[in-house]
């Protein structure tokens, strides 16, 4: 297994083990993953053994890329992230913290894949074993052939190595204003290359091609999350299922090409916005699965609220891991046709039916169907809407959603054959 590959494999001619690839730190240096079994899956730090790329420098301005190393990191980050691998370790050098070995994609070397496109340098032969001085020797011609070629850092381009080395931007005195940066950004999407997940819910990476470090949290959501540890030196404690959010991010988006839309800041220069992606919405998969609560205030920057909260009262139908304990409040029948109490709007279902948060503590949610009046229909799977059904609820939604109101209950109807669970329906104005 994986897991015991990370912790035993130090020596060469051990058998290939199975991985994924979930980050590429640089151009010579991958983390793998093996598969998750009740909780995030084992990983690994490999160094590529042979060869040597240019070094990234760091995010904190204080060190600027080597000629080339950008490049050379995205060249492999696109061959390889997310992608089925094999491994083997030749050796562990623990004075260093680095383990080297082969990493195998469609069964060809990372080692030659690099060298060849001339994004990395072959490491001088050293030791007597004879295999892997073929080894080294066939990668050196590799070497010479993109040398020869102009291929990568060999380029004939004088002037390609400086322009490569990036000018990072960062929230800090003397770098950028992000309320600036959104006002210039605000409405467009913006490429982003994810290289970090604080938790499921906050991201940072580079914006491209402006290379602005940011920090984004997902707007209208919160994941569990990490706290510092008494002990100095020791990890950070993780709250229950802040492990499996992270996971399920940085297994579908770490170290990916994303468009983000930035919605709002922060007084420490964060950013609040959403990740856009054609497939599906993070933010709603996040939520479906229960590992993230809506986040009422900062909701109202995104596009639809409504769907965050749509999504989460699914974990909560099916008491998804962090819903895992809820318990669906129960208005009695009885209750007093004069009832009245304060809330949020938080979800429009229709024209004349929607979802109202009170103000107690625990918050419950209340169905509430407008007293009086029928709205048109929306169309259920595969019916169509009423007409007008559509214009009906965004008319309601557009000026209530995320507003406080007060409810005034008229009545309370039983719905004893009702299918969809409810027993009753509250009438209010």
């Amino acid at each position: 297994s994986l897991a015991s590959s990370l912790s035993s494999i130090t020596m060469a001619g051990a058998a290939p083990h199975k991985a994924t690839v979930k980050s590429v730190l640089s151009a010579d240096t991958v983390i793998v993953m093996g598969q998750p079994v009740g909780g995030p899956p084992p990983e690994k730090t490999i160094t590529l053994a042979g060869i040597i790329s240019p070094r990234l420098g760091r995010r904190d301005g204080t060190q600027k890329d080597e000629p080339f190393a950008w490049p050379a990191r995205e060249f492999l980050r696109k061959a390889c992230i997310g992608k089925a691998v094999t491994f083997e370790l030749e050796e562990t050098v623990a004075s260093i913290g680095k383990s080297f070995g082969n990493v195998y994609l469609d069964g060809e070397n990372l080692s030659s894949l690099i060298v060849a496109a001339g994004w990395a340098k072959v490491k001088p032969v050293m030791g007597n074993n004879a295999a892997r001085t073929a080894y080294q020797e066939e990668l050196q011609r590799l070497e010479s052939q993109a040398q020869s070629s102009g291929l990568g850092m060999w380029t004939k381009d004088a002037g390609a190595g400086t322009a490569s080395v990036r000018n990072v931007l960062l929230p800090v005195d003397g770098g950028y204003d992000a309320k600036e940066v959104l006002d210039a950004f605000k409405g467009q999407p913006q490429l982003l290359v994810t290289e970090q997940f604080r938790d499921g819910a906050t991201v940072r990476g580079y914006l491209l091609p402006s290379f602005h470090w940011v920090t984004i949290f997902l707007s209208g959501v919160s994941c569990p999350g990490f706290k510092r540890a008494e002990e100095p030196g020791a990890p950070d404690v993780a709250e229950a299922f802040a492990l499996e959010a992270k996971y399920f991010m940085e297994s579908r988006l770490l170290n990916r090409e994303v468009s983000v839309m930035l919605e709002g800041v922060d007084k420490y220069n964060n950013f609040y916005g959403s990740i856009l992606h054609p497939q599906f919405n993070i933010s709603v998969e996040l939520l479906k699965v229960g590992l993230a609560k809506v986040v009422d205030w900062s909701a109202k920057f995104t596009k639809d609220p409504e769907l965050l909260y749509k999504s989460e009262r699914i974990a909560k139908e099916r008491r998804q891991r962090i819903w895992k304990d809820y318990v669906a409040p129960v208005r009695p029948t009885g209750a007093a046709s004069a009832a009245e109490f304060v809330g949020k709007v938080t979800e429009v279902i229709s024209g004349d039916f929607l979802v109202v948060k009170d103000s107690a503590v625990p918050p419950v949610e209340h169905r509430i169907a407008l007293s009086s009046i029928r709205a048109p229909k929306l169309g259920r799977r595969d019916e169509k809407d009423q007409p007008w059904a559509y214009e009906a609820r965004e008319f309601l939604r557009t000026r209530l959603i995320g507003r406080k109101v007060t409810v005034g209950i008229d009545y309370i109807r039983p719905l004893p054959n009702a299918t969809s669970g409810e027993t009753e329906r509250v009438f209010a104005s």
